[in-house]
């Protein structure tokens, strides 16, 4: 019966957990943008992009995956899980599936795959907000390449 009252992702928590280590992994790279690389370095900066660039790749494809699959599960409990206990109700205690589903955010199954389903809402708009804030940076990376690389362009024009 757990079976039938359950909200399973099909990404694993080994996923969840390498994603982590990505965003670690991008938020080093950003702290050492932001904290040790020079202005002028385009070597470094363009290091620093390739690698944020590449772990990006892969938070978007999990990000993606997670979006979707939060928004099936929350369909499903939704529709099915909430039509389903309050069925369950019904037949048990003997009133109309009206009056059931009146008492379906009341049933603790309910609530305990609210619960759950929130933690997954909270996981996917965090690793949402974290994509969105490394897709920024990259774009002030490339801005920053571009000044430092016009500024080299102009340093070796004025010495000729």
């Amino acid at each position: 019966e757990s079976d039938e009252y359950s909200l399973e992702l099909t990404i694993s928590k080994e996923d969840i957990l390498y994603i982590t280590e990505v965003l670690g992994r991008l938020e080093d790279l950003i702290k050492t943008y932001v904290e040790n690389v020079e202005v002028n370095d385009i070597d470094s900066l363009e290091n620093i992009k390739k690698h944020v660039s590449v772990n990006l790749m892969y938070i978007s494809s999990f990000k993606d995956k997670l979006v979707y699959e939060v928004e099936y599960l929350e369909d499903v409990f939704k529709k099915e899980i909430f039509t389903k206990i309050a069925d369950e109700i019904s037949g048990t205690q003997g009133i109309s599936f009206t009056q059931a589903e009146k008492k379906v955010n009341g049933d603790e199954r309910y609530c305990d795959l609210r619960k759950q389903l929130y933690t997954l809402k909270t996981t996917m708009n965090f690793v949402k907000t974290k994509y969105d804030f490394f897709s920024k940076m990259v774009q002030v990376i490339v801005q920053s390449i571009s000044v430092a690389g016009k500024e080299h362009y102009s340093s070796r024009v004025n010495n000729n």
